[in-house]
């Protein structure tokens, strides 16, 4: 679920909802996005909660979502994600490649693999 909560919402409202949504056993993750707010919760099994969240103050509305990966959903932020791995950015529109091993099954060979991908430009 995500409760989108209203532009003028008080900090007390915003941390009653969180609070509330731990109460429901789950876990708020706030995302302060350049128009609103919105707190998805993690771990919500259905939508019989939501009426416990629409009536709370400073709550705009209560979306149910059913898709997987709600932190990287477009529903959650409409903004790209990027993620920093040193100077390499993820998700910025750049094509990155990674090269390596597609498991690990002992350090030496790990390591061997790491320097053979290092003096190759990696």
């Amino acid at each position: 679920m995500l409760v989108i909560m209203e532009k003028k919402a008080s900090e007390a409202a915003i941390q009653r909802v969180k609070e509330r949504i731990v109460e429901l056993g789950y876990e708020p993750h706030v995302i302060a996005g350049r128009e609103r707010l919105t707190i998805s919760v993690l771990g919500n099994r259905g939508t019989e909660d939501r009426i416990y969240l629409e009536s709370l103050r400073g709550v705009l509305e209560v979306i149910s979502i059913s898709k997987p990966y709600k932190l990287a959903s477009r529903e959650t932020h409409q903004e790209n994600t990027i993620v920093h791995v040193g100077e390499v950015k993820f998700g910025d529109g750049n094509v990155v490649m990674i090269a390596g091993p597609c498991a690990v099954e002992n350090e030496e060979q790990t390591i061997r693999i790491a320097i053979a991908v290092e003096e190759r430009g990696a």
